[in-house]
């Protein structure tokens, strides 16, 4: 399962978005995305992303992320489909 892997460590996994997801510039800033942030662009749901990475903070599971044109941000982990399909 690739959710397990990209816990252990597991980067550079392809997913998708479950939903419509605001990118951010910083960890930080996907944590508290509803509370301070400006997102520097929003996907549409379904849009495969390679995530390169994941950290925990008290409250969130963030994801850094690479979209097909290149463009590099973070989101939360939680508006990804890390099932493949």
């Amino acid at each position: 399962m690739l959710i397990c892997a990209l816990a252990s460590g597991c980067t550079k996994v392809e997913s998708r978005t479950k939903e419509h997801v605001n990118i951010y510039a910083t960890e930080t800033d996907a944590a508290y995305a509803n509370v301070i942030a400006i997102p520097l662009t929003t996907l549409p749901q379904g849009e495969i992303v390679t995530v390169l990475g994941n950290t925990y903070g008290k409250d969130y599971w963030a994801c850094q992320i690479r979209t097909h044109t290149g463009n590099e941000g973070w989101v939360l982990c939680t508006s990804l489909d890390y099932r493949g399909d």
